[in-house]
Parts: C-alpha cells; structure tokens; sequence
C-alpha cells in the first residue's frame, strides 16, 4: 500500500498527551532550549555538511521553531509518475495550523480542507485535529466523523498537507543526531516566485528528501520525497502557494462540530466486516503456469524447488516462500521495477533495487504458481481511497491450500502468511481476526502464546476493507490484464476513482464470499507435483 510507508511514522507525530488549545505559546524557556540546541549543533553541521548545508538547515530550523500560528495553501501532486494517474493532476489544500505548548515539534493543532476528488466537482473535505481526536467532514456523502486520532486516520484523506513542517523538523534533528544521514547543498530555484535553497536530505536507509527554503524568511516552501528505480526519478511533492505566519484565528478555529441535516458517526477503529453468504459462482479467475519455460526459469533462478523441500505442508511451503521474496529488498513505497516481469524484478533486486508492495505482490504470486501452489494478487484498498493522495492501497496475495481447503492471506512486504492456531486465514479472515484482536493469531507461524494481541501495522490492516483479486494470475513474462474480482462488504459503496486521480472500471462485483473464495479452477496447479 502505500501509506504505503507514510503512515508508519504517524504515531510518533502524536505523543502521549495534549492540552486544550488556546495559551499555546511556547515558554521562552523552550524556545530558547530550542535555539540554543540549533546554535550549537551548527559547528558540528559545519565540518560534515559544509557551511551551506548547515547553515540553511539550521536556520530553517531556528525559523520553525518561531512560528507560533501559520495559515497556507498547498499543491500536493506527482511527478515522473504515472502509475496511479495523470502526474500534472494537484490537489489543492488550505491548513490552518497553530502550536501546541507541550509538543516539541511545531503545528499540532491543524485544520485542512481539501477537495474529495478530482474527479468529482464541487465536493469538499474537512478535516480537523484537535489533541488526541480526529474529525472529518464528508461534504459529498454529507456523514461527519469523530474519532480517536489514531482509531479514526483512515478518514483523513490526505496527511500531506498537513505535516509538512512537522516532517522538516523531525528530519533536521535527526540529520543533526550521530548516524543520522547526510546533508548536502544542491543549488537554488524559485518556488512561487520566492528564491529558495534546495537540500538533499538522505536518511540512514537511503531514503531521500529534497526541500526548498526561502532564502527571506527561511521557511520550508517545498518538499520532494524522491524514489529511484532503474534510473528513472519519481517524487510526491507538497508545494506551499501562499503563506501567513501572523493569521487571525477565531477562539473556535480547531473546534469540530457536525452540522445540521448530516449523519454523525462515532469511529472505534478497525471493525470485523460483514458480507453476503451467496452461493458459490463460476469466475473467470485463473492461476497456475501460461509459459511452462518461463516458469521453470523463475523456479531455477530463485531455488524453489530446493527452498521448499522437506516442508511439512502446503502452508510451510508458502511461508517460505514469502519469507524468501521479504528478503530480496528494503521496501520502498515509490519505488518501481524497470520491468514488471518477476524475473526481471528478481534481477533488479539484485543490482540494489528497491520496490513497493507491488513488486513483492507480483514476485511471491508468480512463484507460488510456478510452484504448483495456485495463487492471485490481491490489490487492498483504504476507506478513504477516493481522497487519499497517496497511500489509498496495498497489495498483497492469496494462495490455495490444497490440503486445508482454503485461501491464505500472503503479504511478502511484510512477511506475513496469518493463521489461527495453524488454520489459514484469508484476506477476510484476517482482517477479521485483527477486528477482534484475537490472542491466537499467528502472523509468520510463531507459538503466538504471549498473551498479547499480534502487531499488524495499522495501515495495513486499515487497508483491508475493499478486496480486489486479479483474474488472470498465470505465470508468464508478459501477462494481460483481464480485470479484477472486486468484493464489497455490507453497506459499502464501489468506489469510482483511486487516489482522487485513477478511475476504476470494468470490475466484476460481488459481495458473496462464497463467490470471492471459490476453489481455483481444475488444473490451475498442483503442488504436489513441485513437492
């Protein structure tokens, strides 16, 4: 997915616990702590970085460290990619953002509007952030959502928008910090006519983030986070249009209130979903091999056969399969494989390539069904997956067990292949299992005897809500897209756009579960026969 590596960090955004707003000016005490400690650091950034680098850092920094309350329009948008849309498609945001005294990092309190898509005029989202919760206003579907903070962040839409300083600060004191990366001085440009340096900022694993500030005021005015792949550059980028550090707020800005004629919902976090019985119907899902050479190939290339030897059952063998795909490369969620293809994408591993979820989903389903084991991917997607910029989706797999009768849950980005007391668990049955924090839930095969609930990332788990599983899943080095099976739970609409930008057509719908976990076609594999 990818908050699709975004959202991993948004707990730390939101530590413990929070004073009302109002009297949020920062005690001179910690302001001055704050600015000694830039001051200090900045001999140290010197002799690194050069005195370019850490003097913009450092007074960008100093200069957020000042700001009490800010006001500013963003642009949220792609560049060098065109995998979820057109990349010249901006979303349009306005923050309005103000201090809390007893958090170390600037502009808690938030309010952002932002529009609900792209695609659909004249609908509109609100979202506010006061403390520990969470509302959102949904103009279109006209439902007001309250929440926990973090029960209720598949609501938001965007976050983007509204972490753009806080992401600077939290980078400049890990920049600042031993072992914390590097960074360095690239040039100038202008962004919205005000002539800015530009950073490079490189975290210990490798990630990159390029920042623009004004040389006036010296405050952040864009930020690029860059994935490289096979050569070829891709960013999501926040561009700040307008801004005012000295706005005028009403007493009442961060309140949250649900308006009249709207439906008012109270979100407890992740919750079991319900779907139709059905009967069982005939689909035009397909897995197993296409190209028996190109499949033999994949089996020689990765060790299959050797990997999976001695292996008690269906369930262990795909265990290790996807432990071994987990394995190839660190994730990244902008990343992209040259070439599609899973020998390709094995390949380019190799060289140090970096990949999103969508490689790992690709790679683990075509070596289950190289190896007998019928398997599909499986594209997830968020509540929220017509607002998110980015974020809306994850992919993963499913295999079918000859010997259990079932369909496994296989998420290789994470290594996860879930059961219940060595039961397998589908996508559904999973997400079920994290609803009610089942205490037997056993995500890699683990005793899961602690007494502790099993920890799934959040926003993973989050993205369990529409299940879409690819019809033609068979090995190949090039393979046609035939569509998707798309399940919907109870009272779920089909959503239309992906993203705000993608529109998503020509799915086959069901809501039976029945339908959606069919046995796979007669002949799609035979595991026994790559035992």
């Amino acid at each position: 997915m990818d908050r699709f590596g975004f959202l991993v960090c948004v707990p730390a955004l939101f530590p413990g616990s929070f004073p009302k707003v109002g009297g949020n000016v920062m005690p001179d005490a910690a302001r001055l702590q704050t600015l000694g400690f830039v001051w200090v650091a900045t001999l140290s950034l010197r002799a690194v970085f050069g005195a370019g680098a850490a003097e913009t850092l450092v007074r960008a920094d100093q200069a957020l460290a000042s700001v009490q309350k800010v006001e500013y329009v963003v642009a949220c948008y792609r560049v060098g990619d065109t995998t979820f849309g057109d990349p010249s498609r901006k979303t349009i945001a306005r923050v309005k953002q103000e201090r809390s005294d007893a958090d170390g990092l600037p502009l808690f309190w938030a309010r952002v509007n932002v529009p609900r898509s792209d695609l659909v005029d004249g609908s509109r989202q609100e979202i506010a952030f006061d403390g520990k919760r969470l509302g959102v206003i949904d103009h279109d579907r006209k439902v007001c959502t309250h929440g926990a903070y973090e029960d209720a962040a598949s609501n938001a839409g965007s976050f983007l928008s509204i972490v753009l300083f806080r992401e600077f600060t939290q980078q400049a004191k890990a920049r600042l910090s031993p072992g914390g990366g590097t960074v360095r001085q690239l040039g100038k440009e202008e962004v919205g006519g005000i002539p800015c340096d530009v950073l490079e900022v490189v975290g210990p694993a490798g990630e990159i983030t390029r920042w623009s500030i004004a040389t006036t005021d010296h405050l952040p005015r864009k930020r690029k986070r860059v994935s490289i792949s096979g050569g070829q550059e891709t960013a999501v980028v926040q561009e700040i249009i307008s801004i005012d550090t000295s706005p005028t707020f009403g007493a009442d800005v961060f309140t949250f209130e649900t308006p009249d004629g709207y439906m008012h919902r109270i979100d407890r976090g992740l919750k079991r979903l319900a779907f139709d019985k059905g009967e069982s119907e005939s689909s035009a899902l397909v897995c197993g091999v296409a190209d028996e050479q190109y499949a033999a190939a994949l089996r020689n290339l990765c060790g299959l056969d050797k990997l999976c030897e001695g292996a008690a059952g269906d369930l262990e063998r795909v265990r290790r399969i996807c432990a071994y795909v987990h394995r190839l490369w660190r994730h990244d969620g902008g990343g992209r494989a040259k070439n599609q293809d899973p020998i390709s994408i094995v390949q380019e591993a190799a060289k140090g390539g970096r990949f999103s979820c969508v490689e790992y989903a690709t790679l683990v389903s075509a070596c289950l069904n190289a190896m007998g084991i019928p398997a599909r991917e499986l594209s997830l997607m968020m509540p929220d997956v017509e607002t998110s910029l980015i974020g809306g989706g994850h992919m993963a797999a499913e295999a079918w067990l000859a010997d259990q009768n079932a369909w496994v849950f296989v998420d290789a980005q994470e290594d996860v292949v879930p059961s219940v007391r060595n039961k397998a668990l589908s996508a559904v049955g999973f997400q079920a299992a994290l609803a009610e924090r089942s205490r037997d839930l056993s995500l890699r095969g683990e005793a899961g005897e602690t007494g502790e609930p099993v920890q799934y990332p959040i926003e993973l788990a989050e993205s369990l809500f529409y299940f879409r599983a690819r019809l033609d899943n068979r090995v190949a080095k090039v393979r046609p897209y035939t569509g998707a099976l798309l399940l919907l739970a109870t009272g779920v609409d089909q959503p239309k756009v992906f993203q705000r930008w993608l529109p998503l057509q020509g799915d086959v719908v069901t809501r039976s579960l029945a339908a959606f976990y069919a046995p796979p076609a007669s002949g799609a594999g035979d595991a026994a026969n790559r035992q």
